[in-house]
């Protein structure tokens, strides 16, 4: 057995379950889910569990010495241990110890996912190999969309199992968990759209999109919406500034208006429909009512937590508790704070909320650093722009779900993230080694 475990290339191997954390963990509890008291076991965490294993075997294997690829990623490695460290400790001012503990291991998964991404996916090839696996998922979730909305039959994982309503949740539990991944998939279908040479192939990608708009609209996430519309709006920006697709663009907006002007009614139909909902969103942040008022007071809760904490935060996953119990403004029986950003901050505090925008912005600057630096390279250009777009769309996708602690495709285009820019900055411009 000894000899067996000598011979194993463990480096291979973590970089094979890193691929397959992927599919395993978009299908989350819809597939091989296994309720263990009050946590649930399914493939995606038995799988971090096997590459922290092969890494203990690793070290083992060469008395004490990790051999790891280069890592240009360190300093965004450091605030991710950081935070960890934080949680954990928090966990001694929490309240709710159960949800603090279930919060840490949330998060231990999570940075996991990040770190083994950053880590073993090492070469562009790599990465095209993700984002093949999440589009390949992605056409398998709007077909199942699509039957949701037509037929009303949903996956025994969704909020709408066995329940009469044409509202899809894909593999999801809810609908606003599916948009949330929709809206931060739109991206890579726009950035192979904008950036294929050959007609047909744009094609293969702007049908799917069509059908992604369908379904989102379909989920009711207003959020997610404006997320997908801030997109676009990032993409025709990019388009604009790549010479070779002004006339494409000119072309798609001309052919725009001309099909608005064949269907005059159903376009001012949208229309109308589309200022009556900004004019109720209006009236909503005007008077502090309806689901805009109820996340107002949430927030309003959720930063007089912060001050009573003296700015370090109620604890991981407290926040809910608090609203529980100490809420002083009505948030109609929600109890979680519903905006990631502030989640981030009334939990974890200040320093992990300076910290995390840091990051997130950090990360955008060498995304666009990456893409400047290897304009020349077609496929760190079209990744690229994929994953920027997906982070712009972030900050309106991320105000849907309830909690994006748990919610795993957020954390994997931070992970996708974190390995292209280390991939970038490892490789010099038109080196061809990276394909190999």
């Amino acid at each position: 057995m000894a000899r067996i475990f000598q011979r194993i290339n463990y480096l291979k191997v973590t970089k094979l379950l890193t691929f397959a954390i992927y599919p395993a963990g978009l299908l989350g509890m819809s597939v091989l889910a296994f309720d263990v008291g009050s946590f649930h076991l399914f493939p995606y965490r038995i799988l971090i569990l096997i590459i922290w294993l092969c890494l203990i075997f690793s070290v083992i294997k060469n008395k004490g010495i990790l051999d790891l690829p280069p890592i240009k990623v360190k300093n965004f490695g450091l605030f991710l241990l950081f935070w960890l460290i934080y949680a954990v400790l928090s966990i001694n001012w929490a309240i709710d110890k159960i949800s603090a503990v279930k919060h840490v291991i949330f998060l231990f998964t999570s940075l996991s996912l990040i770190v083994f991404t950053a880590v073993f996916l090492e070469t562009v090839k790599d990465l095209c190999v993700v984002t093949k696996i999440w589009l390949i998922f992605l056409g398998l979730t709007l077909i199942i969309g699509i039957l949701e909305t037509v037929y009303g039959v949903h996956l025994p994982v969704s909020l709408f199992y066995q329940r009469d309503t044409v509202v899809p949740t894909g593999f999801f539990y809810n609908p606003n968990d599916f948009a949330t991944y929709l809206s931060l998939s739109a991206p890579f279908l726009l950035s192979y759209l904008l950036f294929n040479k050959k007609a047909q192939y744009r094609l293969l990608f702007l049908f799917p999109f069509f059908i992604l708009i369908y379904v989102l609209v379909s989920t009711g996430s207003r959020a997610n919406f404006l997320a997908v519309f801030l997109e676009i709006v990032y993409f025709i920006i990019v388009a604009y500034s790549f010479r070779k697709n002004r006339k494409e663009l000119y072309v798609l907006i001309t052919g725009s208006l001309l099909t608005s002007l064949l269907f005059p009614k159903r376009i001012l139909d949208q229309l109308n429909s589309f200022i009556i909902t900004l004019q109720s969103l209006a009236a909503q942040i005007s008077n502090q009512m309806g689901s805009i008022g109820i996340r107002i007071n949430l927030a309003r809760n959720g930063l007089l937590f912060l001050l009573s904490t003296w700015g370090f935060g109620v604890g991981a996953g407290n926040v809910e508790g608090w609203m529980q119990t100490r809420a002083r403004f009505d948030s109609g029986h929600m109890t979680n704070i519903h905006n990631w950003f502030l989640e981030v901050l009334v939990n974890y505090g200040i320093f992990v909320f300076v910290g995390y925008l840091l990051f997130y912005l950090g990360m955008i600057y060498k995304i666009l650093y990456v893409i400047k630096t290897h304009r020349n390279d077609h496929t760190l250009k079209v990744v690229g722009v994929a994953i920027l777009g997906s982070m712009i769309g972030f900050i309106f996708a991320s105000m849907s779900p309830s909690s994006i602690i748990a919610f795993k495709p957020h954390w994997m285009i931070f992970a996708i993230g974190l390995s292209y820019i280390n991939i970038g900055l490892n490789q010099t411009p038109g080196e061809k080694l990276h394909t190999q």
